[in-house]
């Protein structure tokens, strides 16, 4: 945080005590910026800030976070998404190696069965012999 004359646009306040007294313009601050509820990026002393700027009695309080600092926390979310989504694809692979293959060994898994409840059936069920024609004895009587 620092703070400036809206008159003189000269630094009354910062963390580091050689901008001090400072012209604001000199140091990089573009005036056009300087507005009452302003959010925007901003350099002081080389320096590349995101800032907020407010407005109390002729002085801007602007609220500065260097753009190091953003970027760090970015980096920081990225890392996290990334850890989440490598957690999530190495649970669905360990489940397909390991309880996948387990019903397989155990037989729940095999071809040409097919279960329906508690019934099961296979690809080779027995067949019923076939129909025999009509005897000529049973057609006469």
């Amino acid at each position: 945080m620092f703070a400036l004359s809206a008159q003189t646009y000269l630094i009354k306040y910062h963390p580091d005590e050689s901008l001090v007294g400072a012209d604001a313009i000199d140091a990089d601050i573009e005036v056009a910026k300087l507005e009452d509820g302003t959010t925007s990026w901003m350099t002081l002393d080389g320096e590349p800030l995101y800032c907020h700027v407010s407005l109390i009695d002729d002085i801007y309080y602007i609220q500065a976070v260097p753009a190091s600092d953003m970027n760090a926390s970015t980096m920081v979310t990225v890392g996290v998404i990334l850890f989440a989504f490598t957690a999530v694809v190495a649970a669905v692979a360990l489940y397909g190696i390991f309880v996948l293959r387990d019903d397989e060994r155990r037989g729940e898994a095999e071809q040409g069965d097919a279960k329906a409840g508690g019934l099961q059936s296979t690809a080779a069920s027995p067949r019923r012999p076939p129909c025999s024609p009509p005897s000529a004895s049973s057609a006469s009587s």
